[in-house]
């Protein structure tokens, strides 16, 4: 076997390091994106042969007029030189394609950019709607903020990919025509550089700094929405304000910083660069190494790689003041949200069986075993339980006592360390039992579901109403599963089933948009009703009658509530308390 050498070992180690690196950015931005980013180096080689082709319309144009002589120019011999009207229609051909590529440009730059904003928040609406649980805040600024950073980026970049190919292009083309000024031209933009990496630097750290102000206050911003009546009470409105205004002008201060930092870096290049260029002028002139009438189109071509080379840095600069929040983007996503864990992390709608639960449906749990990975103490040791068919099952305990949790495991949204999961169900005239995993898109298509914070969208009584329903129920079904749930209410509102609510169903009572939520459970006609604390905001009387609806419903379903209210005790037909 042939040994390997350290600088081969090296020499592959970077290799394959760098294709995992650009295996993870490919990945990152998606193809599309990165589709885009190589056709702007594609349009950079058109637009370096129509900026040279211009520069020679240009010559060809004073030639033209009289101003330039033919003798003291060396044209290619595809430029026209000879007649006024075929060079102006060179000029003007040339000046169109310029137009056309520059509009082309333009159009991959903004569309480099909407497709990676798309395709970040598409990757977070994916994660919101198939998590368990999120952050609200993280989510709004991974949506909002971090998805046009990476928007932002990638038109940066599209416009790195476009300039560096014709700025390369442009320098071999000076070189070509004038090697040593050309080389001497290039150094002296480089000791620019040089000077413009502490503006780099502090770019950097600026980047940090605003990407931590826009966590805090986005973060902040959303816990305040969510306690306003608390804070109001607590009178502590104008702390939590001054707080946020901090952040804020912190976050312009910085933002400010940037826009400051980002015009010195655009500004340096062409400051060095106006100088470098008359002093190569000059260098050239003197030294006869390019022929007189060659001089427009090297002077406009250089100026054009000095503000090509401008637009580059700016756009690095903005690559690099960016990077914090897109890295922090990145890292959400390989941790949470990429293919390589989406089955772990996320769940979706369970496949289909084929079997239908036409019958009321009841749980068996044996063993049970559960605790979550943050959470070293156990949920649940050993737990065995039953939920029997057609019965009411009431779940008592203190706060923390594993109620929630197990409702969860119940539905499958959590998977227990140890024990199983069995759902009975009548088929055929005889009970039957299968694992949970087996039959789970098949209890979601039969459970109706009402929490103790009603769900309502922005819409009317009757959308509300329908939401999540495969059918369309007629009114007559509607005022049922109204009158059923004590929601006599309804038809004393204007418009009735058409009047409108907002997402926060203003109007109405806790207790009023709870009895809502129960209608819409009942109208899926479901074979369980899961209650979760669903009574909480009713008075004692509304609840009786309520229960009393539920008794005559409770030979079609299972009724499973989460409650400490003792009239629902009163009528439960099985308990399972839970202690702390």
């Amino acid at each position: 076997m042939k040994r390997m050498g350290p600088h081969t070992l090296v020499k592959r180690m970077s290799g394959f390091f760098a294709r995992q690196t650009l295996e993870k950015i490919y990945r990152f931005f998606g193809p599309a994106t990165v589709s885009y980013i190589v056709i702007g180096a594609f349009v950079g080689v058109i637009l370096f042969v129509i900026e040279a082709a211009f520069a020679y319309a240009l010559q060809s144009f004073l030639i033209a007029i009289g101003v330039l002589s033919p003798a003291a120019s060396a044209l290619p011999k595809w430029v026209p030189v000879e007649g006024f009207y075929p060079v102006l229609a060179f000029v003007c051909v040339v000046g169109v394609l310029r137009g056309v590529f520059q509009w082309v440009q333009a159009y991959y730059l903004e569309a480099a950019a909407e497709m990676q904003r798309c395709e970040q928040r598409r990757r977070v609406v994916d994660y919101v709607f198939k998590s368990r649980s999120v952050n609200t805040g993280e989510m709004l600024s991974l949506f909002n903020e971090h998805a046009n950073a990476a928007a932002t980026v990638a038109s940066q970049l599209q416009t790195v990919a476009t300039r560096g190919t014709s700025a390369l292009l442009m320098f071999a083309w000076m070189a070509w025509k004038a090697p040593v000024p050309s080389l001497i031209f290039v150094a002296g933009l480089g000791v620019a550089g040089v000077c413009s990496r502490s503006i780099d630097r502090r770019n950097g750290r600026v980047g940090h700094a605003l990407l931590a102000d826009h966590q805090a206050i986005t973060t902040r911003i959303a816990t305040n929405i969510r306690n306003l009546l608390l804070m109001q009470i607590y009178g502590t409105q104008e702390r939590e304000a001054a707080v946020v205004q901090a952040r804020l002008a912190s976050y312009r201060d910085n933002a400010l910083s940037y826009a400051n930092y980002a015009g010195l870096a655009f500004a340096i290049p062409q400051i060095f660069g106006i100088f470098l260029v008359c002093g190569v002028i000059l260098v050239v002139r003197h030294t006869g190494s390019i022929v007189p009438g060659d001089l427009i189109s090297y002077f406009y071509l250089i100026v054009r790689f000095v503000q090509t080379v401008a637009d580059f840095v700016r756009n690095a600069v903005g690559v690099q003041f960016y990077a914090p929040r897109v890295g922090h983007l990145a890292k959400w996503w390989a941790d949470h949200a990429s293919d390589g864990v989406r089955g772990r992390q996320l769940y979706g709608k369970p496949p289909s069986s084929g079997e239908k639960l036409a019958s009321p449906v009841g749980w068996r749990l044996s063993g049970v075993g559960f605790r979550y990975e943050t959470s070293g103490a156990p949920i649940f040791e050993r737990l065995d339980a039953e939920i029997p068919m057609g019965k009411t099952t009431v779940i008592t305990g203190p706060s923390g006592s594993g109620k929630s949790t197990l409702i969860n495991i119940m539905l499958g949204n959590y998977e227990p360390q140890t024990g199983s999961i069995a759902l009975t169900y009548q088929q055929a005239g005889e009970t039957r039992s299968r694992p949970l995993s087996e039959l789970r898109h098949e209890l979601y298509e039969v459970i109706g579901y009402v929490s103790s914070e009603a769900f309502i969208v922005d819409g009317s009584i009757r959308e509300n109403l329908c939401y999540g329903l495969t059918g369309k129920p007629t009114d007559a079904e509607l005022e049922g599963a109204l009158r059923k749930a004590e929601c006599g209410f309804v038809f004393e509102l204007p418009g009735r089933l058409e009047h409108r609510l907002t997402e926060q169903g203003q109007g109405l009572s806790a207790g009023q948009k709870q009895r809502l939520s129960l209608a819409r459970a009942l109208l899926r006609k479901p074979k369980v009703l899961l209650l979760d604390e669903a009574t909480s905001n009713l008075d004692y009387e509304t609840e009786a009658k309520l229960l009393q609806t539920l008794r005559e419903l409770k030979e079609a379903m299972t009724i499973v509530a989460i409650t400490h209210r003792p009239t629902f005790l009163y009528n439960a037909d099985h308990k399972i308390e839970f202690h702390s």
